[in-house]
C-alpha cells in the first residue's frame, strides 16, 4: 500500500500524497473545504462521508480512497445536471 510520487498541493499549502488512505486535514484540503466541514458531511444522515477510526480511540480518523471517490461521485453534480441556473 505505498504511496505513488504523485501529489496535490492546496492553496493553503497543504501538500497532499496520492495514497491509499487520508486523513480528515488531507481530505479538506483536497475538497476545499474546513475541516469542521468534513466532520458534518461524516455525521448526516443520508449517505455521510465514509470516515473511520480505530475501536476506542477518538482521533485519527481515516478515510479511503476509492471510498471517498465513490462518495464524492454520488454527491456531487455536474454543473450541466443542475448547477447554477
Amino acid at each position: 500500500m505505498a504511496a505513488d510520487n504523485r501529489s496535490i498541493e492546496h492553496e493553503s499549502g497543504t501538500l497532499v500524497l496520492l495514497k491509499d488512505f487520508y486523513n480528515v486535514r488531507e481530505v479538506a484540503a483536497l475538497l476545499h473545504w474546513s475541516r469542521g466541514r468534513v466532520y458534518t458531511m461524516a455525521e448526516r444522515k443520508v449517505d455521510p462521508l465514509p470516515i473511520r477510526r480505530f475501536e476506542g480511540r477518538k482521533r485519527n480518523y481515516l478515510i479511503q480512497r476509492d471510498e471517498l471517490i465513490d462518495w464524492y461521485d454520488r454527491n456531487f453534480l455536474y454543473l450541466q445536471e443542475g448547477g447554477q441556473e
